[in-house]
């Protein structure tokens, strides 16, 4: 979130961004650590958010790590963890946003770590 409003200060376009949900309570009220994602609704110059937002995925090689580029893809992941169930509908809103946005590359793998026994 830092990242992101650093992007959109940076912009100097005329953003907002509206959190809501348990991240907005968390903040507002009390310390909920149950919540690990934040939602909001974007105000303003949105394709602006959306730049932002893809960059700072590709920068941190979000979505990239799991191998998933398509809707079909996220769909066949979830149901390898929850057999018999399918994607929720709000979870397809989201990973079809995100795929719009755009998927970034997956990050190079790190070397291999060699450890030498001590004299």
């Amino acid at each position: 979130m830092r990242q992101l409003v650093a992007r959109l200060r940076e912009s100097g376009a005329p953003t907002d961004i509206r959190i809501v949900g348990g991240a907005a309570l968390a903040l507002r009220y009390f310390e909920r650590e149950s919540t690990v994602d934040i939602d909001a609704h974007f105000i303003g110059a949105t394709d602006i958010v959306e730049e932002a937002a893809r960059a700072i995925a590709r920068a941190n090689g979000l979505m990239a790590i799991c191998g998933v580029t398509t809707l079909d893809q996220a769909e066949e992941l979830y149901e390898e963890y929850y057999s018999g169930e399918v994607l929720p509908e709000r979870a397809i809103r989201m990973v079809e946003m995100i795929l719009r946005v755009g998927v970034p590359d997956s990050p190079a793998a790190p070397a291999d770590v060699v450890i030498a026994p001590r004299d």
